[in-house]
């Protein structure tokens, strides 16, 4: 019996015929019936669904993994919304926000760096951390401790922390 379920996840759209497509175009696509978890809002819904299929079949609550998580696994580069633009960073950020506020035990990047042409995914580029890395050192300042924040706007994640209070200024 696993003591951890592992699961893969890039976000669903980020293929080639897709990754041109501008930010509106795949919100629209995103809420078509079936089309499947385009947008980090969707980690609300799948990981509790995971976790409560998991006691359901088991009979036992078990860490969830999400491994291999990237925004997209293709070849492209220089659209609105590729991996390496900042909005790729926000969308990140927004995804491994919820993925955290649902108590994912293990999110593991898929992809660091890229060889030159082979796509512009992963955290860094050949000379300079791409947007998306800087997701990471901010979240790694927010501590381990939870702490309830919500917001009423729609498709806005609500952050907060404790005060660094062993950080000097």
């Amino acid at each position: 019996m696993a003591d951890l379920i592992p699961t893969g996840q890039r976000r669903p759209g980020g293929d080639r015929r897709s990754a041109s497509l501008s930010i509106p175009q795949k919100a629209a696509i995103s809420a078509l019936p079936g089309a499947g978890a385009v947008s980090s809002e969707e980690y609300d819904r799948l990981i509790p669904a995971l976790k409560q299929l998991v006691l359901t079949t088991t009979g036992r609550e078990l860490p969830v993994a999400v491994t291999e998580i990237n925004s997209n696994w293709a070849n492209v580069s220089g659209g609105e919304a590729t991996p390496e633009t900042f909005y790729n960073g926000l969308w990140w950020a927004d995804a491994l926000g919820r993925l955290i506020r649902q108590q994912t035990t293990i999110v593991a990047q898929f992809c660091l760096t890229t060889l030159p042409g082979s796509g512009e995914i992963g955290l860094l580029a050949r000379d300079a951390p791409r947007p998306i890395y800087y997701v990471y050192p901010l979240y790694a300042r927010l501590g381990e401790e939870q702490i309830y924040a919500e917001t009423r706007a729609p498709q806005v994640l609500a952050v907060a922390a404790l005060p660094w209070l062993d950080e000097k200024p």
